[in-house]
């Protein structure tokens, strides 16, 4: 996939959907007639919530059962991982070690090593537990889940 590029101001943000074309900013938004290039990654897919590890950017693809790792510094993809129980997957968090991702249809997480995207495993949430969201303290993996008919839950992993 080649990295296109998005010409941004800076005084205007603009999100783009994964995959669209690149645009460019009326002269009219710059802010002094200047503005910064910035690359993108066409995904191939549709991308979900990005994380950043330090060096990547981990972006889930719900309807591709997908996670697309972009190295930051070049625009590239690295990796598409499949397998590892993805279901949906939502949203991702980073510990400082590990990523882990949130199956929406899957009732379970997905989990790995971060620094060589290693599988570490798939892991339950119980049969009437959907996970729809995830951050990280830095030590623990915090984890919203949703169950039919009653309020919502907060996990630690």
């Amino acid at each position: 996939m080649t990295p296109r590029t998005l010409v941004a101001t800076p005084t205007l943000f603009l999100l783009l959907s994964m995959g669209a074309a690149a645009q460019e900013w009326p002269a009219a938004n710059t802010c002094g007639g200047s503005s910064t290039a910035l690359p993108f990654t066409d995904l191939g897919s549709t991308g979900a919530y990005p994380v950043f590890d330090g060096t990547n950017i981990w972006v889930p693809s719900v309807p591709g059962n997908s996670i697309i790792v972009v190295r930051a510094a070049t625009a590239t993809v690295l990796a598409t991982l499949t397998g590892n129980g993805l279901a949906g997957p939502k949203q991702v968090a980073f510990d400082g070690e590990r990523m882990l991702a949130v199956n929406t249809t899957g009732n379970s997480v997905s989990l790995w090593n971060s620094a060589d995207l290693r599988v570490i495993g798939t892991f339950s949430t119980g049969a009437d537990f959907s996970p729809n969201g995830v951050c990280s303290d830095g030590l623990n993996f915090w984890i919203s889940l949703d169950r039919p008919g009653v309020s919502g839950y907060l996990g630690r992993y």
